[in-house]
């Protein structure tokens, strides 16, 4: 995943609705373990906010070409 992919969460929790639709920001290195990264994503919608949230927590719908 990098920055500008078009993602969808898919493990909601308080404040981040299951479903709702973001766009990657920055991607900050887990370091050596490639499954710890995590995303800033602005959420789209009525309030939009940038969370902060693990890669396995979304799903990309569009690449960043």
């Amino acid at each position: 995943m990098q920055a500008g992919n078009l993602v969808k969460i898919v493990r909601g929790s308080i404040g981040r609705p299951m479903d709702s639709i973001g766009l990657i920001l920055k991607v900050y290195s887990g370091g050596r373990d490639r499954l710890a990264d995590t995303l800033e994503v602005q959420l789209c919608g009525v309030h939009q906010r940038t969370i902060r949230c693990l890669e396995g927590d979304v799903e990309v719908i569009s690449e960043d070409r």
